[in-house]
């Protein structure tokens, strides 16, 4: 499940066409904001993420 896929699908059932044209507009790759400096921990056994309740919870517009 992919965060974006989601919250198009939600705006797309909603009939928000708006909403739609911003999602594809966002791209993870533009966030100029996020470094990868540092040291990085990664766990062999990750969290389960509610992608789900995250969209459910999102208010574009």
């Amino acid at each position: 499940m992919c965060l974006f896929t989601e919250l198009s699908n939600k705006y797309k059932k909603l009939g928000n066409k708006e909403a739609v044209e911003v999602i594809k507009r966002i791209s993870p790759i533009a966030w100029v904001h996020i470094n990868f400096l540092g040291n990085f921990v990664f766990s062999i056994d990750p969290p389960d993420i509610d992608i789900a309740s995250m969209v459910a919870g999102a208010k574009l517009f």
